[in-house]
């Protein structure tokens, strides 16, 4: 569908509006599913709630809220805007938009995935690894836009197409 690699967050943003179904998910490709993930996401979601996986970390002993794999009531997501299309951190300051919008964000309470880490994974590299610049740049963003109101209307849809076609 794109000619070159656009971001995972361009790409997610593009999926939703291209989804027939009311609920989306999202997934790192190289993490790994545990059976029941799924269902865990997505049984009984409804308007106005997010969730987040738990997932076992490799190398370490203690679950990780995993902020890029969420669930969504697909109308939700667009009225949300979508994502920005930072190359890190976006699903992050879209949970947080959910929640200032009153959307009700959970994390699972049992872990359905392994969450990888390796040399390539977005929060390892130098570029937009969890000390780059880049990084740092978003999480000052994110903070700034902590006080900033949110509302679920047509506003946000107009944004998620203004969001969609920015790199175009």
């Amino acid at each position: 569908y794109f000619p070159e690699h656009a971001g995972a967050y361009r790409i997610r943003n593009t999926m939703a509006l291209m989804a027939s179904t009311d609920i989306i998910t999202t997934f790192d490709a190289d993490d790994w599913m545990y059976p029941r993930h799924l269902a865990a996401m997505t049984d009984g979601l409804m308007p106005g709630q997010v969730r987040v996986a738990l997932g076992d970390k490799q190398g370490e002993d203690r679950p990780h809220k995993a902020h890029g794999i969420q669930a969504w009531c697909r109308r939700d997501f667009i009225n949300m805007g979508g994502y920005e299309t930072w190359p890190c951190g976006a699903d992050t300051e879209a949970l947080q938009r959910a929640e200032q919008a009153g959307m009700e964000v959970t994390t699972l309470d049992v872990t359905t995935m392994k969450i990888r880490v390796h040399e390539g994974s977005l929060t390892q590299t130098r570029a937009t690894g969890y000390d780059s610049e880049i990084r740092q740049t978003v999480r000052g963003e994110i903070r700034k836009r902590r006080s900033e109101p949110v509302t679920l209307d047509a506003i946000g849809i107009a944004r998620f197409d203004w969001i969609c076609q920015e790199r175009e």
